[in-house]
């Protein structure tokens, strides 16, 4: 099954108190989980301003190192962009023309970044409704770069986070091409929320809690409603969402508090689909979690294989 003819991809997902790990093959059109693992960070870490830090960085790196222990490899580490390093900005389509549109959202892009322009990395991405334009600050690329030869791990690849989660999902055979889905990532200092319909992603609500601490406290979760209702409002009122799924601990611990903003609240498992070795198996199993606390590394593996 993991012969010479096989591809591997390692996602790499930094929260605020740990690193998420998700080691994946591809064999023709067969994917398998290698192995997964989670490492617990000493400090509370806030990406992407202490990877400038020489300290922080290095610590970060030893946490990197670990995975190795966990028998994860990163020979092909793909990381999750998110916070101030970068964005995702949407548009509206110039009709019946996927050229046109592109130069648009490059154009609009060099207008709203103006001086800045030069430090970010730009790219495009087009659904059937909107465009998106999607940027990294330069600076931060580099430093991870820097992290990876400090922890000794192969060059990084990049995705967003919003879209790992899309990944997820599809990798994990739940995506669907009609209806609305809201995928739900939540850590100690920060939620997400992502809206997909009829199969494309749609929009990301990303925000920072007000009180501090990791409990699902009363005023979270209604935070976390009123965004959610922000996504879901038409114009014409709130909709419930078809399907709404979890995808990390702290969305497990909210899940029976969202009743009412969709039909169905599942966690998402994105290896229902993959054949998995034993160890690997057996260290999902032991994973806090299980497979919705592994959400975005899995999509970041899906990413690297797909781009192989």
């Amino acid at each position: 099954m993991f012969g010479s003819g096989s591809k591997y991809c390692t996602g790499v997902h930094i929260t605020d108190d740990a690193v998420y790990a998700v080691q994946m093959s591809r064999r023709r059109k067969t994917i398998s989980l290698s192995a997964c693992a989670r490492v617990d960070l000493p400090d509370p870490y806030q990406l992407p301003e202490r990877l400038a830090e020489d300290v922080d960085r290095a610590a970060l790196a030893a946490a990197l190192r670990q995975l190795a222990v966990a028998g994860v490899e990163c020979q092909r580490p793909y990381f999750g962009l998110g916070g101030t390093s970068s964005f995702v900005k949407r548009r509206f389509l110039i009709p019946n023309s996927r050229t046109e549109t592109r130069e648009q959202l490059m154009w609009e892009a060099r207008q709203s970044l103006e001086d800045d322009y030069d430090d970010f990395v730009l790219d495009v991405l087009q659904t059937s409704r909107y465009g998106f334009v999607v940027a990294a600050r330069r600076e931060v690329l580099e430093l991870y770069g820097v992290l990876c030869r400090q922890a000794k791990i192969g060059k990084p690849g990049f995705d967003m986070i919003p879209f790992a989660l899309v990944n997820a999902l599809e990798g994990g055979g739940a995506a669907r091409d009609e209806g609305s889905d809201l995928l739900v990532q939540l850590e100690a200092a920060q939620g997400r929320v992502v809206l997909m319909r009829d199969g494309e992603f749609e929009a990301e609500a990303v925000w920072d809690w007000e009180d501090e601490g990791t409990a699902v406290s009363a005023a979270r979760i209604d935070l976390l409603r009123s965004y959610v209702e922000g996504l879901l409002d038409t114009g014409q009122g709130t909709e419930a969402a078809d399907r709404v799924w979890l995808a990390s601990v702290q969305a497990l611990d909210a899940g029976e508090h969202l009743a009412g903003l969709g039909r169905s609240i599942t966690p998402l498992d994105p290896f229902a689909q993959l054949r998995r070795r034993t160890s690997a198996d057996e260290a999902l199993e032991a994973m806090p979690g299980g497979g919705a606390a592994l959400a975005v590394a899995a999509g970041l593996a899906f990413r690297g294989l797909a781009d192989v």
